[in-house]
């Protein structure tokens, strides 16, 4: 899901994009490949690119040393 919040007074935009990832570990690349696309439809948003803020939430269902995970922080 994805938001956009505007603060009347300061006219600043905050983006909030929102997941769930699937959930079943045996399947890690289908949450590699979810996370692709999050990540291209971050960087691809005209929007999320002009304003700058951007929070990025949601039930990754990764461990940290996951390729998700990895993905994510690099």
């Amino acid at each position: 899901m994805y938001v956009e919040l505007l603060q009347k007074e300061s006219k600043i935009v905050l983006n909030v994009i929102n997941t769930h990832l699937f959930w079943n570990p045996q399947f890690e690349e289908v949450k590699y490949f979810e996370t692709a696309r999050l990540l291209e439809y971050i960087l691809l948003n005209k929007n999320i690119k002009e304003n700058g803020n951007l929070i990025l939430c949601g039930d990754f269902n990764s461990l940290p040393k996951s390729n998700v995970f990895n993905l994510l922080m690099n």
